[in-house]
């Protein structure tokens, strides 16, 4: 319990100081801000807390049920809490590595995370993502000439 509030609390200063990193003005001559370090290494913090957080709960759940408490949560909530992950991971991918990077990965996991769940899934699911992506470039980008968002790397 006590090592679950700690990770909470890391968390929460971790997250303080990305909001912080963010606030650092940039260099338009440089490729690499002052604010890309710092973003970089709050973000794997907090990716890490998170997984440290998911081991905790384990060892928590263990404990509540020693006592008597009933920890369970359904496949369908599990789904939901899981779909959420991903979306908030897209959603900082976007600022780094760009739109179709991004999208091609999200549309990726969750076709897998919603199939079968093996490796000829993975690569079905890819190329679906491909096709989608690629259409999402021709239809936005070169018929309707609308402005797609940029990143560090793409």
């Amino acid at each position: 319990m006590l090592e679950a509030i700690s990770i909470i609390i890391l968390a929460i200063f971790t997250g303080s100081f990305l909001y912080q990193s963010f606030q650092v003005p940039s260099d338009p001559y440089r490729p690499l801000h002052p604010r890309v370090y710092p973003g970089i290494i709050s973000t794997i913090l907090l990716i890490l807390l998170i997984l440290l957080l998911v081991s905790a709960r384990k060892e928590l759940v263990k404990q509540l049920r020693e006592r008597g408490f009933k920890v369970k949560l359904s496949n369908r909530e599990k789904v939901v809490i899981m779909t959420i992950v991903i979306c908030i991971l897209y959603l900082i991918s976007l600022t780094y590595i760009g739109y179709f990077v991004s999208i091609l990965w999200l549309i990726t996991v969750l076709v897998w995370y919603y199939g079968s769940r093996d490796n000829i899934s993975l690569i079905a699911s890819f190329g679906i993502s491909l096709g989608v992506t690629l259409a999402i470039y021709v239809i936005l980008k070169i018929l309707l000439n609308i402005y797609l968002p940029s990143a560090l790397l793409f």
